[in-house]
């Protein structure tokens, strides 16, 4: 089958991009994958893609990463779906309890000028 046969990939992002080629190709190497994104429509597809080509049943949670308590949904539903995780690929941009007001250095007029 592949390299991952009978393991199981939570793959934070995973409804597009990097997370969503990572599930694509693991579940092609044989893993389950539960992935997750704050976009049902786009998890939809990704594993309409795993199961057109094959791949094992997946799940699809969705989730807000920048949501504590959301952010834990994917690992809490793999391990109860699927009794364990062999592989947590953490694909997801933003700051979870952070500001995201720009620091002073990294402010246009902080930056050196380029020539």
């Amino acid at each position: 089958m592949g390299q991952l046969p009978g393991r199981v990939a939570v793959i934070t992002g995973g409804g597009r991009g990097i997370g969503r080629a990572l599930a694509v190709r693991f579940a092609a190497e044989g893993a389950t994958v539960v992935i997750s994104s704050r976009t049902a429509a786009d998890l939809d597809v990704v594993l309409a893609t795993i199961a057109d080509a094959g791949g094992p049943a997946g799940r699809a949670v969705v989730a807000d990463a920048s949501d504590r308590d959301d952010a834990r949904r994917p690992v809490r539903e793999a391990l109860e779906r699927f009794g364990r995780i062999d592989i947590l690929v953490n694909n997801v941009g933003g700051s979870v309890g952070r500001a995201t007001t720009p620091s002073p250095a990294t402010t246009p007029a902080s930056r050196p000028r380029s020539c």
